[in-house]
């Protein structure tokens, strides 16, 4: 799943994502609502739930910690075995503080590289 606000950025990703044949389908949500709406909607036909969340912290409506405390909030079956990981251009140390025991693996840099995605699929998915 991708939670971010700038189509360009979630259209590059899917497609790396895509060429490295790392999803067999990817979601995207363009803010922290709609990536929560996704998951309260379990029962709708087009549900899959997702192995990894590539969240941004600076959206509309609802930003990735506003994001993070509802879905925290979430049947834990619903987010038991997903990694979530900050997509984010901010290096702050104060959202790295913030983040801290929020279901949050951790943090990489803007822009998605090949090297950034396969260090998350060897840490978590192998």
């Amino acid at each position: 799943m991708l939670v971010d606000d700038d189509a360009a950025t979630n259209w590059l990703n899917e497609e790396l994502i895509e060429d490295l044949d790392m999803a067999n389908h990817v979601v995207i949500s363009t803010n922290g609502e709609e990536a929560l709406d996704y998951f309260n909607n379990i029962e709708g036909k087009n549900f899959i739930r997702p192995n990894l969340v590539l969240l941004d912290i600076n959206m509309p409506l609802m930003d990735g910690f506003e994001f993070l405390e509802k879905y925290s909030k979430l049947d834990t079956s619903l987010h038991a075995e997903v990694v979530i990981m900050f997509l984010t251009t901010s290096d702050s140390t104060i959202d790295k503080d913030r983040a801290n025991g929020k279901l949050v693996k951790g943090f990489i840099e803007k822009p998605l590289k090949r090297d950034k995605l396969m260090n998350i699929w060897e840490n978590y998915f192998l």
